[in-house]
């Protein structure tokens, strides 16, 4: 058996993570996604992004930090 042909593509995971994070701030109102990528920039002194991949009840963002991942 072929794992790979199980395999999503990029699209796929960016589509999902898009929808994942729109319904994460819609269920929390009236926190914002800038609400968060602003304080996860604070703490970490940097910009943040999302990460690919999303939980169910969190929101996941990553900062590079002199070269060092930090995940908030």
């Amino acid at each position: 058996m072929e794992i790979y042909q199980y395999a999503v593509d990029a699209e796929s995971i960016d589509a999902l993570s898009k929808y994942q994070i729109t319904s994460f701030f819609s269920q929390r109102k009236p926190i914002t996604k800038d609400d968060c990528d602003k304080i996860a920039t604070k703490i970490t002194g940097t910009p943040v992004s999302p990460t690919l991949v999303q939980g169910v009840a969190s929101y996941t963002v990553a900062a590079d930090t002199l070269q060092h991942p930090k995940v908030v």
